[in-house]
């Protein structure tokens, strides 16, 4: 794969960590209003359920990473998406392994654990992937009631996630940079919310907790492994806000047997448009 083979070459985080710093950087008065309706016009970003008006995005970041209008994602209990974007797939964990594509797999438990010492027990079940393309919103909700039990951060390296990188690269989701967001369901239930870091979306955002904040200069120049395990319930409900991404990635899910069972979830294979919000049974 031409693509590959050139990007293999260049500095991935390196360069997701400038371009940050560059969608970061206050638009001048004169040319904000210009800049944000060149970058919602090239992108196809549609801005009717924005909670502010299009002058307001002060940098190109504050425009991709926009909140909605009150009310303008029904929530759909007990179980919802998370986000905005397609969803891949929905279904059962099959021996440990997760797919990624057609004849590409990777390990559930790299994924979520990483290289971890201790890893905390966990039967995965049920995976479900979404991708986030740069025109969707890209805020991260919780997908059920429940408690936030702890953050992990696993360093790694920044590869597209759009589709054609997705059916190349083996074990594309375990090779980048992600935030790892353990949940525990009101019923005792468990299940894991994986955001992805892509090629130019280093910077993902932990609402609440600032020192998660990935693409920053810290995590740039220590690159390490960062667990906060949340001593105090943290509870959260459907559909509040968790993270946010910087421009657009991919969400992985992962649920123990109890929940599957609990929310009975139905196999989805094809691709299809969703939004947060949106039941996933």
């Amino acid at each position: 794969m031409l693509h590959y083979s050139l990007l293999y070459l260049v500095p991935k985080n390196l360069e997701s960590y400038c371009l940050g710093k560059i969608s970061r950087t206050q638009l001048p008065n004169w040319s904000r209003s210009a800049v944000n309706q060149l970058v919602v016009k090239a992108l196809g970003i549609d801005m009717s359920e924005a909670a502010k008006p299009l002058s307001a995005y002060t940098t190109i970041e504050d425009l991709f990473t926009r909140g909605l209008a009150a009310d303008a994602r029904p929530i759909s209990e007990p179980f919802c998406s998370p986000c905005d974007g397609i969803l891949r797939y929905s279904q059962l964990v099959d021996r440990g392994q997760g797919i990624q594509a057609k004849g590409l797999h990777y390990s559930i438990n790299s994924l979520l654990f990483d290289k971890r010492d201790s890893p905390p027990p966990f039967d995965a079940h049920w995976n479900v992937s979404l991708y986030l393309a740069p025109h969707h919103y890209h805020r991260v909700h919780a997908p059920f009631s429940g408690k936030l039990l702890s953050i992990h951060y696993v360093p790694g390296e920044l590869w597209p996630v759009n589709e054609p990188f997705v059916r190349q690269i083996p074990r594309l989701y375990c090779r980048n940079e992600r935030v790892v967001l353990e949940l525990e369901h009101e019923s005792g239930g468990r299940g894991f919310l994986v955001m992805v870091g892509a090629l130019n979306v280093g910077r993902i955002r932990v609402k609440g907790f600032p020192t998660f904040a990935t693409n920053s200069a810290v995590f740039a120049q220590k690159a390490k492994p960062k667990t906060r395990v949340l001593r105090s319930s943290h509870k959260v409900k459907i559909g509040d806000e968790l993270a946010t991404f910087a421009l657009g990635s991919s969400v992985v899910m992962v649920l123990d047997q109890r929940l599957t069972k609990l929310f009975a979830l139905k196999r989805i294979t094809e691709s299809q448009e969703i939004r947060m919000g949106n039941a996933l049974q």
